[in-house]
């Protein structure tokens, strides 16, 4: 019975890790020497990121077909390079990933739409609440039940 408890919040915990990366934006305007930082929907379905919201037609390629996943700029790097030798073209407009990168157009789309850049100034990057702003962290009530279960467990045991 215990095991199950301990189970339950290991899961909530691993789950809970699965958020956007603040450092990637600030990564991709790095390695691929871009003159500003794309925002949050180059990857995400939402300016501000968070969980399962990666699915922009980039977001999808980095992540399904390259492996890219959370809080690691040096996979972020190693996919970079990835998709930029083999000339990736998520949107299939005929120009590749990084080339429509490094001319300031988006990836998610065949038109021809600039892409979106942060605020010089904003640092936050992606699933980080901006300044001024509260926000529960992702996951907090499933942690807070996980946490009571252990708690009862525990009492039980002894």
């Amino acid at each position: 019975m215990l095991r199950s408890y301990f189970l339950v919040l290991g899961l909530c915990l691993a789950a809970s890790t699965a958020v956007a990366s603040p450092s990637y934006p600030m990564a991709i305007a790095s390695e691929l020497d871009l003159p500003c930082t794309p925002e949050c929907t180059l990857c995400h379905t939402r300016s501000t990121g968070g969980f399962a919201t990666v699915n922009t037609p980039f977001g999808l390629t980095v992540r399904m077909q390259h492996g890219l996943t959370c809080c690691d700029p040096q996979l972020l790097a190693n996919v970079l390079d990835e998709i930029h030798e083999a000339e990736t073209d998520s949107d299939d407009d005929g120009a590749s990933d990084v080339a429509e990168l490094q001319a300031l157009t988006s990836p998610n789309t065949s038109e021809d739409v600039d892409l979106a850049c942060a605020a010089a100034d904003d640092t936050s990057g992606c699933a980080v609440t901006k300044p001024g702003t509260r926000q529960a962290p992702p996951f907090s009530g499933a942690l807070l039940l996980a946490a009571v279960f252990v708690v009862v467990a525990a009492r039980r045991l002894a």
